[in-house]
């Protein structure tokens, strides 16, 4: 079961695979199935479809805009593979998704947070909604500092048990593009190594 979770998520979810291909995959495992064989060939057939190289060119572009939830299950997927073990982790339901650059970053210093980055010209809502700039927080917590300016978000990040928020938000004194993007670059290397379909 925790295959076909990576398996749906790596082919389908990131990689776009055609929902009549991958019809035609179940049908394969569902005739093993069938025909008795054993869980260790099934595995094998559907790590065949493994490509990390599409998996990661895909990822890359799926961090720019994911969906909500999307984004929601992958930031829960790395902090539980960064070792947090606190409970409001799971369930998922008690946590949001909080944007460390807010939705209205009416606050927000558009010249300090752009910096020396080639997006020097670039609209700062442009990065809103990039994984990198995503992180998990409860409810209160995250309505409490949504519009906010880094500083006074930081202190409420510094309380949170979340490992996501510990090993990565809590390690800077300000937030930028270029931290968004180095951010994003760790989140994918270890999405690469999360949804590979040859690890257990």
């Amino acid at each position: 079961m925790r295959l076909l979770l990576k398996f749906f998520f790596n082919v389908r979810t990131i990689r776009k695979m055609h929902a009549g291909k991958l019809e035609n995959i179940m049908t394969s495992v569902v005739k093993l199935i069938e025909e008795g064989k054993s869980i260790q060939s099934i595995i094998e057939e559907l790590q065949e479809y493994n490509d990390p190289r599409d998996f990661q060119h895909n990822f890359n572009n799926f961090m720019n805009d994911p969906r909500p939830d999307e984004a929601k299950y992958v930031l829960r997927q790395i902090t539980m593979d960064l070792d947090s073990k606190h409970s409001d982790v799971i369930p998922l339901d008690s946590l949001t998704l909080e944007h460390i650059l807010p939705q209205q970053p009416n606050k927000w210093d558009a010249r300090k947070f752009l910096g020396d980055s080639s997006a020097l010209n670039a609209d700062m809502k442009k990065f809103v909604n990039h994984l990198g700039n995503l992180t998990l927080l409860n409810k209160e917590v995250n309505k409490k500092i949504q519009n906010e300016v880094f500083a006074i978000k930081k202190t409420e990040y510094t309380n949170s048990s979340l490992e996501i928020n510990k090993q990565t938000v809590c390690n800077y004194n300000k937030w930028t593009v270029k931290i968004i993007e180095d951010r994003a670059e760790m989140f994918a290397n270890r999405a690469y190594k999360i949804w590979d379909l040859t690890s257990q």
